[in-house]
């Protein structure tokens, strides 16, 4: 084995506890996998170190309770794919079991489902129908009104790579029921997402069930929900244009945005990779309120007195979710 190799892969095998030294070995690991990959040829036992060694050792940082630790595990992990170091194979029995485990406890899921859905267009179309659509659609039928707003959020992402069937069968029905949800956060995600949708719905589909549910949303009880509804309506009216004058693209850094004709980003998502994974204090009161009792409550979160919390009683704020039922 190279020289240069090996010292680092009995560190890799050895890890250490130590968060800096965690979080440095993590950074290090992409230039690592190109050291074995370059010299694969002359070392047979090479060609297995990236499956065997180092991807296990980056799957299981993801979600690490240090923040450090865990950002460099996605950004690595984001870069090891990009560059093909992970193959589809290895991607599907190891990444993506990885990230599903992760939906599963509370304290890390909204977390899980970003992760989920900034890995979507890494992975493929194959992989994101068979294996990530079920949960995502049940993430969108989640007793916790956050995860279902999440869930809401990220519809472009998978708009973005299933094909048509599943579109029309799983992901529009599912965003038609989240359109009509009991809480206003999610009927707000939805209205501002609802661009994204419209690019890769067929055009009588989009006349006749996303027109009139979008006509639902800017005529909303919640001000909040109609103000996001009124914001999209330019992006949304944009995508009747025959033949297509919009597309869901990606910018430079893997960020979900749309782009006119001329290859101009034109309108960014509502959520980047890395916004906040915490319910802030304004929406656990508001989701729980009246329309005409969070008014006066928000004026005052407006100067300055709003805190964040992260686990809130799903009996109290998860509202009633409705039904994402598959027409298929």
């Amino acid at each position: 084995m190279p020289s240069p190799v090996y010292p680092k892969m009995y560190f890799s095998n050895d890890f250490t506890k130590n968060d800096f030294l965690q979080e440095n070995f993590l950074e290090k690991i992409p230039s690592i996998a190109a050291e074995a990959l370059a010299n694969s040829d002359r070392v047979e036992a090479l060609k297995d170190v990236i499956g065997d060694y180092l991807l296990p050792v980056v799957v299981r940082n993801l979600g690490w309770s240090e923040t450090g630790i865990n950002l460099a595990a996605k950004a690595v992990l984001v870069e090891m794919m990009e560059k093909g170091y992970v193959t589809q194979f290895q991607a599907e029995v190891k990444v993506c079991p990885a990230i599903l485990a992760l939906q599963n406890q509370l304290d890390v899921n909204t977390s899980a489902i970003t992760l989920m859905s900034k890995f979507i267009r890494l992975l493929g179309k194959d992989i994101a129908e068979r294996i990530l659509m079920k949960r995502f659609i049940e993430l969108c039928s989640s007793h916790l009104f956050y995860v279902r707003k999440l869930a809401a959020w990220q519809f472009g992402h998978y708009c973005a790579i299933v094909g048509s069937k599943v579109y029309e069968e799983s992901l529009l029905p599912c965003y038609l029921a989240l359109c009509e949800d009991d809480m206003w956060t999610v009927r707000k995600a939805c209205a501002e997402v609802i661009t994204f949708v419209s690019c890769v719905c067929p055009s009588e589909l989009r006349k006749s069930l996303l027109a009139p549910a979008f006509g639902k949303l800017l005529r909303d009880k919640s001000k909040w929900v109609r103000i996001s509804a009124c914001q999209t309506l330019g992006g949304f009216i944009a995508t009747f244009a025959d033949p297509p004058s919009t597309k869901i693209a990606y910018d430079i850094s893997g960020d979900l945005v749309l782009m006119n004709l001329e290859g101009d980003y034109f309108i960014q998502p509502p959520c980047k990779d890395g916004f906040s994974n915490v319910v802030t204090m304004e929406e656990a009161f508001m989701a729980s309120s009246t329309e005409d009792g969070y008014l006066h409550y928000y004026d005052d979160l407006e100067k300055g007195a709003c805190n964040e919390v992260t686990d809130l009683d799903s009996s109290e704020l998860g509202g009633r979710p409705k039904s994402c039922v598959s027409n298929g």
